[in-house]
């Protein structure tokens, strides 16, 4: 009898498909669910993993000032929730505007504008995300972009039909007003976007990735487990990072 075969994992973007659905957060009424990135530092290190994070929301390399700070697990390790920058395609399908999550690498930044991905991955093509998997490489340079404009820093992009381009813009201003920043670029229909092709007639997103801020900690030493899109959480759950 021939041994049964294992059935191979899916790919990412099944698993970006269905956490999209998952997503009913509103911008405007600042309610409902979004998408969490989940990693755990040591307890010891957490006011100084904080420290970067509200560093990087300065910058404008996070997706929002929000998380949220759960019960130590074995080992002395606290985890910290952050929101995945996959939620904004969920609050673009919330309000029927489709988004077709292309893939997420490491992009180069000069003068704290993006110029091309140095590293990239298609979710059609792995199993796992992009920037959990590049997150651990020594690829980035997140703090350099602080401190100096230019480096490189974990994004992902998106494409969206041209014909809901001003939808598009208004939701985003929407969630700028809601406290969220992080998109580094809002390209032009039929072109590419720091080299990643886009499908005819759509145009681009770049937003930086929700794990940056721990991989900056990451990059100061700091021992940092991280886990993308691991968790649907309500927003009234978190807190800005001003309060924590």
């Amino acid at each position: 009898m021939s041994k049964m075969m294992r059935r191979a994992p899916p790919p990412a973007i099944s698993k970006i498909r269905d956490a999209i659905y998952d997503v009913t957060f509103d911008p405007k009424r600042m309610d409902g669910k979004v998408i969490a990135n989940i990693s755990y530092v040591d307890s010891n290190d957490l006011d100084s993993v904080i420290d970067i994070y509200r560093r990087l929301h300065r910058s404008g390399l996070s997706i929002g000032p929000y998380i949220k700070i759960v019960d130590e697990n074995t080992g002395g390790k606290v985890g910290i929730l952050t929101i995945c920058s996959i939620t904004i395609d969920g609050v673009l399908l919330k309000s029927a505007v489709p988004s077709n999550p292309i893939g997420g690498g490491v992009l180069y930044v000069e003068s704290v504008r993006g110029v091309r991905f140095t590293d990239f991955l298609k979710y059609e093509s792995t199993t796992m995300d992009p920037l959990e998997t590049l997150a651990g490489m020594g690829l980035t340079s997140i703090m350099k972009v602080v401190e100096t404009g230019s480096g490189r820093i974990l994004a992902n992009v998106r494409e969206v039909p041209m014909i809901a381009k001003d939808d598009v813009e208004a939701l985003l201003g929407d969630m700028v007003d809601a406290g969220f920043s992080g998109v580094i670029e809002v390209g032009e229909p039929n072109t590419d976007i720091f080299d990643i092709p886009t499908g005819r007639d759509h145009f681009g997103i770049v937003i930086a990735g929700g794990i940056n801020p721990l991989v900056a900690a990451d990059e100061m030493g700091i021992a940092v487990e991280n886990h993308a899109m691991r968790q649907i959480v309500e927003i009234s759950e978190m807190e800005r990072i001003s309060d924590v």
